[in-house]
């Protein structure tokens, strides 16, 4: 969730409020759990200032002394959604936390979802698309989507890529 909080300084009430709600273990750098309300997905949430807050935002705007910078995700180094620790928070992009996420090996595979056997033996064992082509020799294109081996009819594809061309020529014709 993309959320921006206050870009007035806390006041020390306000950390000290935040920080009753923070479990801190005595060695190092190890992660400091959230202990009060969570979100579905494990994240700690807060009512500051009026608004409903993500609290691993707000423990990096109180540490860094700056508002957690506009259109970015705050991204968890630890993997864990309930940590507060500053040191554990980073601002990214939605790509780099995907990316973080596939290397770590936290996203889904589809390929492990029970239903994806039964689609994909659906999928293959197609012999022409809808529009009757044959799904065989040149007229087959093989390519992945997020993961997912897929195959598709060329001539469908020149199909839409001519409608897709056409439709760009006329709307910059009529500029």
């Amino acid at each position: 969730m993309n959320q921006a909080t206050s870009h007035i300084p806390w006041t020390s009430e306000e950390i000290a409020r935040f920080m009753t709600k923070v479990s801190q273990p005595a060695h190092g750098h190890a992660c400091w759990f959230w202990t009060a309300s969570k979100n579905k997905k494990g994240y700690g949430r807060l009512f500051l200032r009026g608004k409903c807050v993500q609290a691993h935002r707000v423990s990096w705007e109180f540490h860094n002394g700056s508002q957690f910078p506009a259109g970015l995700f705050a991204l968890h180094s630890c993997d864990n959604p309930s940590c507060v620790n500053p040191e554990h928070i980073r601002p990214g992009t939605n790509t780099e936390n995907i990316r973080e996420a596939a290397a770590k090996g936290r996203l889904t595979r589809i390929t492990q979802r029970p239903w994806f056997k039964r689609f994909e033996n659906t999928v293959n064992a197609k012999t022409h698309c809808m529009r009757g082509h044959p799904l065989s020799g040149d007229n087959l294109y093989y390519f992945t989507k997020l993961g997912v081996p897929s195959r598709s009819c060329r001539e469908c594809s020149r199909i839409r890529d001519r409608v897709a061309w056409k439709r760009r020529t006329v709307v910059e014709g009529e500029e």
